[in-house]
């Protein structure tokens, strides 16, 4: 057919050739014509040549994935032997004669490698995908993990986060919260004796006091204002005394408690409330009380400050881990629930003084025992605490139900009396507040009068509770095997 310009007529120059195959004798060609058909005879030959090149190819590639279908069938084969698994032969029927792009061959052959796959660990799946792919082997290690379970479609609000949150500490109020250095023992002791004016032997008492005298120091900086023994000596060489609910490594600890005149703090209050639980059960006592930390009133008033600035509540009060953990009785094991008390002790710091408050739950009143009464007003001291313990302390009782077990009415919103007991004993220098606390405290759970507390005895009462202390700590070490005695009960 000819080729037509884009007018419609044919092009100069095939309009020409046109012409003069036309004028071209017959011979010429009938010659062309053969010369093409043998022409055609020769593409037909080089035609099947090649076919049957890529029919050996073909071949080829057919015995190498017959091949690598067989190693693979053998590491299965061994693999299933050991765990007593036995593959289905059809699998082993299944023919693939070409490759995909990726090298996995036919589609029948990929669902062969998926069945091999599946039928081993998933450690040997990589490996078995890797060799079937023609890829090298890696060393790279597989990590395995469970299928992750999705998430509650349920949305998560803040207050169920609080309310979660809320849940999980109330379990956990449930177990203790101090771990004991030492193993318990089976039976309940503690380091005070019954009687609060009983003294130790004079020996164990002269030993603490040759042990407090060596290494002292001569000259104290003012950096060093709060250390009084060498280096050497102040960590007792490394061997601390241990006690139940804290390990003491300052030998100034010690002194601070045996040494007249000297301020306690927090830790050694913590210690004398802790053992002061112990003797309800130590000696059956028939009160029932409950002791608190030194720092129960100051987290109550910071609650009390926050509802009055509209920053808090008074459930966010109550959930506090230290005020849920103290009323629920879950500060240490010899610990009650205030429902089940008939008082609860307090030692108050009030930032220069040590004062001791009692809770009456039956009477609803709180009263204050001050060491250091200035001009009548034993109030005075206590003064910023007083708006917390009146109003926020009995919503927190309500809120634990405190009365439940004595039968009594909620608070419902009334509050507490605040009494100061007047004739409280006085202490005669700056330093006794701390265990002039102790001491009142201790003579009240044991149901005796306060008139055989006298500033005159405080210094005996120092040394009493220092070397119990430490009798205390030697025979629960010795109980524990293995355990190094400290330095100052050798010979």
């Amino acid at each position: 057919m000819p080729n037509f310009n884009i007018f419609g007529f044919e092009s100069q120059k095939e309009s020409e050739e046109g012409n003069q195959e036309k004028l071209r004798p017959e011979n010429d060609i009938e010659d062309d014509t053969e010369m093409e058909e043998h022409g055609e005879e020769n593409e037909t030959e080089d035609c099947k040549k090649e076919e049957e090149k890529i029919g050996e190819k073909e071949q080829e590639a057919s015995t190498e994935v017959e091949e690598q279908r067989e190693e693979i069938q053998t590491e299965v084969n061994n693999q299933e032997g050991q765990k007593g698994v036995v593959n289905d032969e059809k699998q082993m029927t299944n023919d693939a004669t070409s490759y995909d792009m990726w090298g996995m061959g036919s589609q029948e052959n990929s669902q062969f490698v998926k069945e091999l796959c599946n039928s081993v660990d998933l450690i040997e799946k990589e490996a078995l995908l890797r060799k079937s792919e023609g890829k090298p082997p890696t060393n790279i290690p597989t990590v395995l993990r469970e299928k992750r379970i999705a998430k509650s479609p349920t949305r998560y609000t803040p207050a169920g986060q609080t309310a979660d949150a809320k849940r999980r500490r109330k379990e956990k109020a449930k177990k203790r919260t101090h771990e004991e250095f030492l193993p318990p023992s089976r039976k309940i002791y503690g380091p005070f004796s019954e009687d609060p004016t009983d003294t130790p032997p004079a020996d164990q008492m002269q030993r603490l006091a040759n042990f407090l005298s060596i290494g002292m120091l001569k000259y104290r900086k003012k950096a060093e204002k709060d250390r009084r023994y060498r280096a050497d000596e102040e960590n007792m060489h490394g061997i601390p005394m241990l006690l139940d609910i804290m390990k003491i490594e300052s030998k100034t600890w010690l002194y601070n408690l045996y040494s007249n005149e000297q301020w306690l703090n927090d830790q050694h209050m913590e210690v004398g409330m802790y053992y002061l639980s112990v003797k309800r059960l130590q000696y059956k006592l028939k009160q029932q009380y409950a002791t608190n930390r030194a720092f129960f009133i100051q987290i109550l008033r910071r609650e009390h400050e926050k509802i009055l600035k509209g920053q808090g509540t008074v459930h966010e009060a109550a959930d506090d881990d230290e005020i849920m953990h103290s009323v629920q009785g879950s500060t240490s094991k010899f610990a009650l629930h205030w429902c089940d008390c008939q008082f609860v002790y307090f030692p108050l710091n009030t930032g220069q003084h040590w004062v001791l408050l009692v809770l009456d739950i039956k009477n609803r009143k709180v009263r204050v025992y001050n060491s250091s009464s200035r001009r009548g007003d034993s109030l005075k001291d206590i003064r910023p605490f007083i708006p917390c313990i009146k109003v926020l302390l009995p919503k927190i009782m309500d809120y634990y139900n405190v009365h439940a077990n004595s039968g009594e009415e909620p608070m419902g919103g009334k509050e507490l009396q605040i009494e100061a007991v007047e004739s409280c004993p006085q202490q005669t220098n700056a330093g006794d507040c701390g265990m002039f606390v102790l001491k009142i405290a201790e003579f009240l759970i044991m149901d005796m009068e306060l008139d055989g507390i006298d500033a005159d005895e405080m210094p005996m009462f120092r040394q009493k509770m220092a070397t119990e202390l430490v009798m205390y700590s030697e025979k629960r070490m010795s109980e524990a095997k293995g355990v190094q005695m400290p330095k100052f009960i050798r010979e």
